[in-house]
């Protein structure tokens, strides 16, 4: 009985923390706040594009970028983009592929963040 009642509490507690969680979470914390969220699934979805990954980086070892400026703040875009391991990047590339988008500026922190949450 009290392995059932542990596994029920357990249970609601998960479901309440994921409830709670998925309040307001493409809001905070807030867009300009962390744009570092966008460097790995673009660059997951460049390398699965292209080949070759493609992400912003602000690091002086990329001696050639693009600057672009897109929702208010500048990245510079950066090939190949070595900063990261590719497994996480792979993860959440393929996420926001499977959710349609196309291009680097095409994803959305909506889409993004229910990977992170899981």
């Amino acid at each position: 009985m009290r392995t059932t009642l542990f596994t029920i509490l357990l249970l609601l507690i998960t479901i309440l923390g994921l409830i709670l969680r998925f309040l307001d979470y493409d809001k905070f914390p807030p867009f300009d706040a962390t744009k570092d969220e966008f460097f790995y699934s673009w660059a997951g979805m460049s390398l699965i594009q292209t080949g070759t990954p493609k992400s912003w980086s602000i690091f002086n070892a990329y001696p050639d970028g693009e600057l672009v400026y897109k929702w208010g703040t500048w990245y510079r875009l950066v090939s190949p983009w070595l900063d990261k391991p590719p497994l996480y990047s792979l993860i959440t590339g393929s996420w926001v592929l499977l959710n349609g988008a196309r291009d680097l500026f095409d994803v959305r922190l909506s889409i993004l963040r229910v990977i992170l949450i899981f």
